[in-house]
C-alpha cells in the first residue's frame, strides 16, 4: 500500500495525473519552465518515524539555480526550516522557537 500520493490537480490535461509512493522509495515531482524547476521530495524518516520534505529551486535544461527553499516534517509547521522563513515571526512566539530549536537539534543528530 502506497504511503505517499501526488498528484496535478490543474494542467492542460482533462484529467488530474497522480502518483504513488511507498515509505522505503518516497515521491518527488518536478514543475518547469524554461526559466528552472521547483522539486518537492517526500520522505519517510526511520530514525524519528515522521514524514518529511523538502522544496527546491533546480536547473531545468540547463537555466535557473540550486537553492533549497525550504524544508521539514509534513503537518508540522514549527519545524520548517530554509530560506523562506521568518526567523523574527517565529523567535516573538517562545513555543514556536523551542519547538523550531529541538528540531534543528534532531536534524544534526541525522
Amino acid at each position: 500500500m502506497s504511503h505517499f500520493y501526488a498528484q496535478i490537480p490543474v494542467s492542460a490535461r482533462r484529467t488530474n495525473a497522480t502518483a504513488c509512493g511507498h515509505k522505503n522509495t518516497g515521491v518527488v515531482t518536478h514543475g518547469a519552465s524554461w526559466n528552472g524547476c521547483i522539486e518537492t521530495r517526500l520522505w519517510h524518516n526511520e530514525a524519528d518515524g515522521k514524514d518529511w520534505f523538502t522544496v527546491s529551486m533546480q536547473p531545468w535544461h540547463g537555466s535557473g539555480d540550486s537553492q533549497l527553499i525550504c524544508e521539514g516534517i509534513v503537518g508540522d509547521r514549527f519545524s520548517l526550516m530554509g530560506a523562506c522563513i521568518d526567523e523574527a515571526r517565529i523567535k516573538s512566539s517562545q513555543d514556536a522557537y523551542i519547538e523550531r530549536e529541538r528540531v534543528r537539534e534532531i536534524n544534526k543528530a541525522a
